[in-house]
């Protein structure tokens, strides 16, 4: 009779043991699950490069950059070579761009341009969750040092 308690004893510990274990995991990989819901750049302190206030735009060439809701696009219309540089949009968000051949069309997603504090231009489009940032100011900064310049473009928005 005693072995039968002991048996049915261990059974039970055993039992719970394992259910503790199963029930532990579960818990854990929720609790895994809920942090990585979160964006990874969160807790990261990213110093991008901030606005050149300092620079004083000499020229705006006559290349217009169409905006549409998740992207922009232009065309180098210009006989020169832009780049490489940074690109600017509303002397906030920065892409650091390669050279851009005279004839050139490029696109860039907006989400690409981020500014001092890590935080990416707001686009439009269908699943949007917050109004787009409108775009009013396109600039790319060339050359290094005290030879550094912005150059301005023509900004416009595409029919959405």
């Amino acid at each position: 009779m005693s072995d039968a308690l002991t048996l049915k004893s261990t059974r039970f510990g055993t039992r719970f043991r394992v259910g503790l274990c199963v029930g532990a995991v579960a818990l854990s990989a929720m609790l895994g699950g809920i942090g990585g819901c979160s964006r990874s750049n969160s807790l990261a302190i990213v110093e991008n490069a901030a606005y050149p206030a300092e620079l004083t735009q000499r020229e705006v060439l006559n290349i217009h950059v169409i905006k549409y809701p998740t992207e922009i696009e232009f065309t180098n219309t210009s006989e020169r070579t832009l780049g490489p540089g940074t690109l600017w949009l509303n002397g906030r968000y920065a892409k650091q761009v390669d050279a851009i051949e005279s004839g050139a069309t490029v696109r860039y997603t907006l989400i690409e341009f981020k500014d001092q504090w890590n935080d990416s231009f707001r686009r439009g489009g269908f699943w949007a969750k917050e109004n787009p940032e409108v775009l009013y100011l396109t600039q790319l900064e060339t050359g290094e040092g005290d030879a550094r310049t912005l150059t301005g473009f023509v900004t416009v928005r595409a029919e959405e």
